[in-house]
C-alpha cells in the first residue's frame, strides 16, 4: 500500500520510504456534563472533538553515505517549523499540524535509518485541494454554489463594480441571512461620492512626469534619469547620474493635480529589492570557510486548480471575458500584477487569470550543496587539469598550478570509465581566473583550511550584501513646502536590510526598528599594526525582496487632521506583513493641502550594478471630501466607483475593498453566513446592474478522509 506524505509542500515519499501512517478516521471526544447530587446518572452538556494525532513511521535510505546524509539533512529541514503548515495524506485533501515530538532517527547504518514522528493537527478537518470556484453569469444576478463536502464551507466572495454606486447587499435564500455593505440612498437627495479618484498613474509610461526641481533631502543629487522597467510595468532608474552628494539618482513629478486636496489618500505599490545571493563568497574565517548553495534546476508555474476559470482582458472582474482555462492547465511564462496572471492567451491575445483560482508549482531537483575554498595539489609534477564535464575523456579547458585556490560546489559527479575505475569531480563555483568554468577531480583538491582568497565581490552583481539603494515619494503644497515623505532604504554596505519610514513633517511616524550590528570582520597583523577587514553578513529585518502597498491618508475629524499610513508587504497576491500608524493628530503637523508627488530613485553605490533594484509600478491619489460644500447625509454617499473591487472573506468576518479592510461599512445588521452542504444559491442586490461577482470556497470534512 502507498502511503503519500506531503507536508508543508514537500512530498515526503519523493525523500524516504514512508511504510506506515497511523491516523484516526476521528479524534476522541471530550463530553461535558452536569451532575446533580439528586439524579441518577449526569447531564449531558455537549462535546468537543479533541485535536487529530498522527503518527508517520519511515526508512531513510540513500544510493551511498553522503546521499544518505543529504536526505537526512533536508528532513531536519523540513520538520523543523514552529507554526502549523499544510499536511497531506492524500493528493486531494490536506489538514493543518506541525510535527509535536522529537526528530530521532534509530537502527541507523552509514546509507540508512528509521525515524517516527508524530503530527498534531488541532484543528480536526481535512480540506480539499482545490477551490471551488462559482460565476455570475450574464444578467443574473444570483449565484447557486454546490458544496460537495461533509460540513459547510466559510465562502470568498468577490465583487466588481461598474459605475458610482451606494450599496451591494448579498443574501443566502437557503437561512435568509444577509450582509449589507454601503449604505441604500436616499432618492431625494443629491448623491455624493465617499472619495473621488484625481490621480492614477499604472507607471507603465513616462509621459505623465516631468523632471522635477523641488527640494528633496540636501545629500541626494537628481541629475540621472528615470525609465521604464524592463517588463513593462513601473517606474525605475535609468541612470544614477552624478555629483558630490552621498546619494546619486533621479528626481521626477507628476503634474499639479486638478484640485488642491485637504482630505486625501494617496496609494502606491513600489518595490525594493537587492537581488543576487547573501553571504561573502570567500573563506570569511578559517573556521568557517563554507558556503550553502544548490545545483540542479527549478521551474516555476501556475496551474488552474478549478474546473473552470475566466480569462479577461484585464486585472479584474470588470473586466471583459474572453475565454476559460480548464482545471490542470498550466501557465509557464507569465508576470504577476497585483493578484493576478498576465500571459499569452492567443497567438494575439493576452489573458488574465485571478491566482486565487490558480496553485503555485515549483518543480526542481536541486539539492542543498556547500561551496568551499579548496587547494589544488598535483599527484605528480605537472598541473591539474579543468575539464568542461565530469569526465576523464572530456575536453580540456585549460591547466591550474599546484598550490592556487579555487572555490568549489562540495557535490560528487560520479564518473566510470570502460574499465570500471570511478572517479569523482567538483564543479568550480566561480571561474577560475573570473574566465574559466569547469570540472577538478576531487582526488586533486584538499580543504584551504588556512587559506584565504581575495574576491572583488563590488563586481559581483549576483551578491545582495552591498547593494544599496532608496525609492521615496515626497508629497508637496503648490509652493514646494514638504507634507510628507513615503521611503523604502538600504543604506547599509554589509547587510540586506530594507527600512521603511514614513515621515509627516518633521516627525518619522512609522519605520522599522531592526537594530543594525556591528558587520563579520577578521583582524591580521599587518607588520605590527592590526588591521581589521569588513565582510558581507547576510539579512536583516523583514522587509527585504519587498513588493507591496502604502497607504497615507489624511482627514478630518471634529475638524482637526487625522493622519494614517499602513505598509503592506505583498507575496504571490497576499498579504504577509503589515505595519501601521493610525490616528496621528500632533499639532506641529503640515496643514497645507497636497497639490502634486515627486518621485526620488537613487543609490549611494559606485555603480547601477550595485543598485538595488527599485520602481514605482502604479501610484493613485483620492480626493476624501469631494462634496460640494453641503452636509452630506450618511446613506447618500458614493461608496463604491467604476473598477473597485470588494472583497468579503467570511473566514475572518471582514471585508476589503481594493484590498483595505473596511468592515466600518459593513451594515451593523449583517450576518456573514455559510456555504452549506448541497446547492445554495446567493442573490446580489446593488444599485449597480452591472456588477459582477464571484464566489469561492474550499470543501472540508470533518476528520481525516481519504
Amino acid at each position: 500500500m502507498y502511503n503519500y506524505f506531503e507536508f508543508n509542500d514537500n512530498v515526503i515519499n519523493d525523500i524516504a520510504i514512508v511504510y506506515e501512517i497511523d491516523k484516526p478516521s476521528l479524534s476522541k471526544k471530550q463530553i461535558d456534563t452536569i451532575s446533580i447530587p439528586s439524579r441518577h446518572g449526569e447531564i449531558f452538556n455537549g462535546c468537543s472533538y479533541d485535536p487529530i494525532e498522527v503518527k508517520v513511521s519511515m526508512l531513510i535510505q540513500g544510493d551511498d553515505e553522503a546521499d544518505y546524509k543529504d536526505r537526512l539533512k533536508t528532513l531536519h529541514e523540513i520538520f523543523k517549523t514552529t507554526e502549523e503548515v499544510k499536511v497531506a495524506f492524500s493528493k486531494d485533501k490536506f489538514l493543518f499540524g506541525i510535527v509535536s515530538d522529537e526528530f530521532r532517527p534509530e537502527n541507523k547504518t552509514k546509507e540508512s535509518s528509521y525515524a517516527t514522528i508524530k503530527i498534531i493537527c488541532h484543528i480536526p478537518y481535512c480540506y480539499s485541494n482545490d477551490l471551488k470556484l462559482f460565476n455570475m453569469e450574464d444578467d443574473n444576478k444570483s449565484i447557486i454554489a454546490t458544496n460537495e463536502g461533509g460540513e459547510p464551507a466559510l465562502p470568498f466572495i468577490s465583487i466588481g463594480f461598474s459605475r458610482d454606486t451606494h450599496y451591494v447587499q448579498l443574501e443566502n435564500t437557503q437561512t435568509g441571512q444577509r450582509i449589507l455593505v454601503g449604505a441604500y440612498p436616499s432618492l431625494s437627495l443629491t448623491s455624493v461620492k465617499k472619495k473621488s479618484l484625481i490621480l492614477h498613474d499604472d507607471c507603465t509610461t513616462l509621459q505623465n512626469w516631468s523632471q522635477s526641481a523641488s527640494s528633496i533631502d540636501s545629500n541626494r543629487s537628481s541629475n540621472g534619469t528615470a525609465s521604464i522597467a524592463n517588463n513593462g510595468n513601473g517606474i525605475c532608474l535609468g541612470t544614477m547620474g552624478d555629483g558630490s552628494t552621498t546619494w546619486k539618482g533621479m528626481s521626477i513629478r507628476t503634474q499639479n493635480l486638478s484640485d488642491e486636496l485637504d482630505e486625501f489618500s494617496v496609494q502606491a505599490y513600489l518595490k525594493h529589492n537587492s537581488t543576487g545571493k547573501n553571504g561573502d563568497p570567500t573563506i570569511l574565517d578559517i573556521k568557517a570557510d563554507t558556503s550553502t548553495g544548490t545545483v540542479g534546476e527549478k521551474t516555476v508555474y501556475y496551474e488552474v486548480k478549478v474546473a473552470s476559470l475566466n480569462v479577461r482582458t484585464g486585472p479584474g472582474t470588470k473586466y471583459k471575458k474572453i475565454g476559460a482555462l480548464k482545471r490542470g492547465h498550466k501557465i509557464t511564462s507569465y508576470t504577476l500584477e497585483k493578484g493576478w496572471i498576465k500571459f499569452k492567451y492567443t497567438s494575439s491575445k493576452t489573458g488574465y487569470v485571478c491566482d486565487d483560482y490558480c496553485k503555485k508549482v515549483t518543480k526542481t531537483n536541486q539539492v542543498s550543496v556547500e561551496m568551499q575554498n579548496m587547494i589544488v595539489v598535483s599527484t605528480g609534477k605537472g598541473n591539474v587539469n579543468l575539464r568542461a564535464t565530469p569526465h576523464y575523456s572530456a575536453k580540456l579547458v585549460t591547466t591550474i598550478r599546484t598550490g592556487e585556490a579555487v572555490r568549489v560546489i562540495k557535490y560528487k559527479y560520479m564518473d566510470k570509465d570502460k574499465d570500471g575505475n570511478v572517479r569523482y569531480y567538483y564543479k568550480l563555483a566561480k571561474k577560475y581566473k573570473d574566465k574559466y568554468a569547469g570540472y577538478i577531480c576531487t582526488g586533486n583538491l584538499k580543504s584551504a583550511s588556512a587559506v584565504s582568497v581575495d574576491y572583488d565581490y563590488s563586481s559581483d552583481a549576483n551578491i545582495a550584501d552591498d547593494k544599496t539603494g532608496v525609492i521615496s515619494l515626497y508629497l508637496f503644497d503648490i509652493n514646494g513646502s514638504s507634507l510628507a515623505k513615503i521611503e523604502f532604504i538600504d543604506e547599509q554596505k554589509y547587510f540586506e536590510y530594507t527600512k521603511p519610514l514614513v515621515r509627516i513633517g518633521n516627525r518619522t511616524v512609522l519605520q522599522d526598528t531592526t537594530k543594525v550590528p556591528k558587520p563579520k570582520s577578521s583582524i591580521v597583523d599587518d607588520n605590527g599594526t592590526l588591521k581589521t577587514t569588513n565582510y558581507l553578513s547576510g539579512k536583516l529585518g523583514d522587509w527585504n525582496e519587498f513588493y507591496g502597498k502604502v497607504t497615507l491618508k489624511r482627514y478630518k475629524e471634529n475638524n482637526k487632521y487625522v493622519w494614517d499610513v499602513v505598509v503592506q508587504k505583498i507575496v504571490d497576491g497576499v498579504v504577509k506583513k503589515t505595519m501601521a500608524t493610525h490616528n496621528i493628530k500632533y499639532t506641529d503637523l503640515p496643514t497645507n493641502k497636497l497639490a502634486y508627488v515627486v518621485l526620488y530613485i537613487g543609490t549611494n553605490a559606485a555603480s547601477m550594478a550595485k543598485s538595488c533594484a527599485m520602481s514605482l509600478t502604479d501610484l493613485k491619489i483620492y480626493n476624501l471630501n469631494p462634496g460640494t460644500g453641503t452636509e452630506v447625509v450618511e446613506n447618500n454617499k458614493i461608496y463604491f466607483q467604476e473598477g473597485d473591487i470588494l472583497d468579503l472573506d467570511f473566514n475572518t468576518r471582514t471585508a476589503y475593498l481594493n484590498h483595505d479592510e473596511c468592515n466600518d461599512i459593513v451594515d451593523i445588521g449583517s450576518r456573514f453566513f455559510n456555504i452549506g452542504t448541497g446547492d445554495t444559491e446567493i442573490k446580489f442586490n446593488s444599485d449597480d446592474t452591472g456588477l459582477n461577482a464571484d464566489i469561492t470556497f474550499r470543501e472540508n470534512w470533518f476528520g481525516t478522509v481519504d
